[in-house]
C-alpha cells in the first residue's frame, strides 16, 4: 500500500511530497478515491496574467515530482473567484493526477497551531531548479491565522528573488518527528518589494476543502483512511508488563487481518461514505469519523468477529 516513512527523516518525508508545477511548486496529498490523488498549489502558478492555462512545450501542465518524473494532470479546480479577480484570497489551485499509491501526507489543521509554532516551507526556488539539490527547506514560526489565511515568518529573512518559485509549497508543522502538513504558500507578504522580505501568506488546508467541495469532488483524507493496511500494525497493542508473553498471538491476529484486508475488507473511507453517522454513538460529532484509534478498533472488531463466525472474509 506504497512506501513506508520508516527509517526517513523529516526532510526526507517532506520532500518525497513535494512536486514541480510549472514554474512553481506543490504538494501531493491522499484523496478519497483510488482514481487519482491531488496536487495543492497556487492559482498563479496554473493561469497567467490573460487566464491561459499555463502549459509545456506539449500543451501540459507540467508537474515533476521529487526525483524529476513526469506525473500526468487529469484536470483542475481554480476558484473563479481568481479567474475573475485576481484577489489574493483565491489564489490557491487543485490538480486532480494520476494516482500515487505512495502517499501517507500527515496532516494538522492551521486553527491547531500552538502561538509561534514551528513550521517549515518547502518547494523549488526558480535559483536552484537546475542544481544537484533543487528541493529547499527555510525553518520558521508562525505569526498569525485568521479567516484561514495564516502568517509565516521565515528564519534568515529571504527575500522574494530568493524563494521565487516556491509559490505552492507545503508549510508543515514537526510533531513527535512527524511532518503534518499545514498550509500552502503562495506570496510575500507586503505590498512592494521592500517590504518583502521574511514574512510569507499560507492558505490553510481548509481553503483547498472548500474548492473540493465546490466542485463536488472527492475530499482529501488522512492516509490511514485509505486502507486498513495503514492502521494494521496498530491493532491488538496487548497492554502487558512483557508483550513477549503475547507477541506471537498478536502476530497471528496481523497475519489474519492481512487475510482480510486482501480478501476484499472494504477501505475505511468506503465504510464511511457508505454508512456515515450511524457508525457512531452520538451521531452529532461527525468529525470523530475521521479519528484514527475508531479505525483501529474498528479493524480490531473486523478480525474477532470474523474469527468467532469461523470466516476467513469480511467484504461488503
Amino acid at each position: 500500500m506504497g512506501s513506508s516513512n520508516f527509517n526517513m527523516t523529516v526532510s526526507e518525508i517532506i520532500r518525497s511530497y513535494s512536486v514541480k508545477v510549472n514554474g512553481g511548486s506543490g504538494v501531493l496529498v491522499n484523496a478519497m478515491t483510488r482514481e487519482y490523488s491531488y496536487v495543492l498549489t497556487a492559482a498563479h502558478v496554473i493561469l497567467d496574467k490573460e487566464g491561459n492555462i499555463i502549459t509545456d512545450e506539449e500543451g501540459k501542465i507540467a508537474v515533476h515530482d521529487y526525483q524529476n518524473n513526469s506525473i500526468n494532470v487529469l484536470s483542475e479546480l481554480i476558484p473563479q473567484e481568481w479567474r475573475e479577480s485576481r484577489s489574493d484570497r483565491y489564489d490557491l489551485a487543485i490538480l486532480k493526477v494520476d494516482y500515487q499509491e505512495r502517499l501517507a501526507q500527515k496532516c494538522i489543521p492551521a486553527s491547531a497551531l500552538t502561538d509561534r509554532a514551528s513550521l517549515i516551507l518547502v518547494g523549488f526556488p526558480e535559483t536552484e531548479r537546475s542544481s544537484s539539490d533543487p528541493i529547499k527547506e527555510y525553518t520558521g514560526h508562525k505569526i498569525s491565522v485568521a479567516n484561514e489565511l495564516m502568517m509565516l515568518s521565515l528564519d534568515g529573512i529571504p527575500g522574494t528573488n530568493t524563494i521565487k518559485g516556491m509559490s505552492g509549497g507545503g508549510v508543515y508543522h514537526v510533531q513527535d518527528e512527524m511532518p503534518l502538513l499545514t498550509g500552502i504558500e503562495f506570496r510575500m507578504d507586503g505590498s512592494t518589494a521592500e517590504q518583502q522580505y521574511g514574512r510569507a501568506q499560507c492558505h490553510s488546508l481548509k481553503r483547498f476543502e472548500e474548492l473540493i467541495t465546490i466542485n463536488s469532488s472527492v475530499p482529501m483524507i488522512p492516509a490511514y483512511l485509505e486502507c486498513f493496511s495503514r492502521v494494521k500494525d496498530l491493532i491488538f497493542a496487548f497492554n502487558v508488563i512483557d508483550k513477549n508473553n503475547v507477541l506471537n498471538l498478536k502476530e497471528a491476529l496481523e497475519e489474519f487481518a492481512n487475510l482480510l484486508i486482501d480478501g476484499g475488507l472494504p477501505p475505511p473511507y468506503k465504510v464511511m461514505a457508505d454508512y456515515s453517522s450511524e457508525l457512531l454513538v452520538n451521531p452529532v460529532k461527525l468529525n470523530e469519523l475521521e479519528n484514527r484509534q475508531l479505525w483501529v478498533a474498528y479493524l480490531e472488531f473486523l478480525v474477532i468477529s470474523a474469527l468467532m463466525d469461523n470466516s476467513g472474509s469480511a467484504d461488503v
